[in-house]
């Protein structure tokens, strides 16, 4: 949300979503709200699944390909826990992850 007296900002949205199965859907739609048009302002979506090159440069090191997709998911999920300010609820949440991956 760009407030009115914003002048001069610049303001960026991402949204990216991992696909982890064939049943898996996704709605990503960025909206940048902006009440002050004298800032500059863009934003973008992604959807995809576990990269194969990324797959396979772990694989090529040894880790085995279950452990190497795990470490993926569990590294894409970093940003989003270190924006989780309370301790309890992002356990919670790294719990429920790492559950999911097992």
């Amino acid at each position: 949300d760009v407030g009115e007296d914003a002048w001069n900002t610049s303001s960026y949205q991402r949204e990216n979503t991992l696909m982890l199965s064939d049943d898996a859907e996704a709605d990503a739609s960025p909206k940048l709200i902006i009440h002050n048009h004298d800032t500059e302002a863009s934003h973008s979506a992604t959807v995809g699944q576990v990269d194969a090159e990324d797959l396979f440069y772990l694989e090529s090191r040894s880790i085995d390909s279950r452990t190497a997709r795990n470490m993926l998911v569990e590294g894409f999920f970093v940003p989003v826990l270190e924006e989780i300010a309370v301790d309890e609820f992002r356990d919670d949440v790294e719990e429920l992850v790492f559950e999911r991956l097992q």
